[in-house]
C-alpha cells in the first residue's frame, strides 16, 4: 500500500469512527428521553385502566338500580332523591339476606317503600360486612368506587297522552385525586382543582300500567 493510499484509509478510518461516536451520542439522548418519559406513560396507564374499571362498575350499579325500580314499581316514586345524593349516614331496614361475616342474617320484613329506601342505600354506600381475619373487606360495590354519590330523579306525566314516569339515575365518582391541601380538601394531582369528578347515567319510562 502506497503512503498515499495508507493516508486515504486512515482518513476514512477517522471518518467512520467520527460517525458512529454521533450516532452513539443521539442514540443515548433518544434513549434517556425515553426512560425519562416511561415512568409518567406507565402511570398515565394505570390511571386510564383504573378509570376504566371504575366506568364498567359504575355501570353495572346503575343497571342494577334500574332492574330494583322496575322490580319495585309500585313505589317508583320513593326512589327520587330530591336532587341531593343518597345520604349513608343511617342506614335503613335490611330488606334482603346477607352475611355479616360470621353467620347468615335473615331479610327484614320491608314494605315496598322501605324496600326503596334499602335499595337506594345498597347501591349507593358503603356496606356494614367486615370480616376480623381479613386487612379490607369489600362489602358492596361502593366499596370499589371512591366518593361514589348517587342521585335519582323520578318526573311524572310524560310520554304520550302523560301515561308515563321518567327515572334518571346518575352514579359520580373521584377521580384521580392525589391528597390534600391545607384546608384538608381533595386536590387533584394536575390542576389542583378541588374537586374532578366522573359519572354515569341512565334514563328509562316506567307506564303507568307497570
Amino acid at each position: 500500500m502506497t503512503v498515499r493510499h495508507r493516508l486515504l484509509h486512515e482518513n476514512y478510518c477517522r471518518r467512520l469512527a467520527g460517525f458512529s461516536l454521533i450516532e452513539l451520542m443521539v442514540t443515548m439522548a433518544i434513549t434517556t428521553i425515553g426512560l425519562v418519559g416511561l415512568p409518567f406513560t406507565l402511570l398515565e396507564s394505570d390511571r386510564f385502566s383504573q378509570e376504566n374499571t371504575y366506568q364498567s362498575l359504575a355501570m353495572n350499579m346503575v343497571d342494577d338500580l334500574g332492574h330494583r325500580i322496575r322490580l319495585n314499581a309500585q313505589a317508583y316514586a320513593d326512589y327520587d332523591t330530591g336532587g341531593a345524593a343518597v345520604s349513608c349516614t343511617s342506614q335503613p331496614s335490611q330488606c334482603a339476606a346477607w352475611h355479616n361475616g360470621s353467620s347468615q342474617q335473615a331479610a327484614a320484613n320491608c314494605s315496598t317503600s322501605e324496600l326503596a329506601a334499602y335499595d337506594l342505600w345498597d347501591i349507593a354506600c358503603a356496606g356494614t360486612i367486615s370480616d376480623s381475619n381479613a386487612d379490607y373487606t369489600y362489602s358492596s360495590s361502593a366499596d370499589s368506587l371512591p366518593n361514589p354519590e348517587l342521585i335519582v330523579s323520578v318526573n311524572d306525566n310524560q310520554g304520550y297522552n302523560a301515561s308515563s314516569s321518567e327515572v334518571q339515575i346518575t352514579l359520580s365518582w373521584d377521580i384521580r385525586t392525589a391528597g390534600q391541601d391545607d384546608e384538608g380538601n381533595a386536590v387533584y394531582s394536575r390542576d389542583q382543582a378541588s374537586q374532578y369528578r366522573s359519572s354515569v347515567s341512565t334514563e328509562f319510562s316506567l307506564w303507568h300500567s307497570d
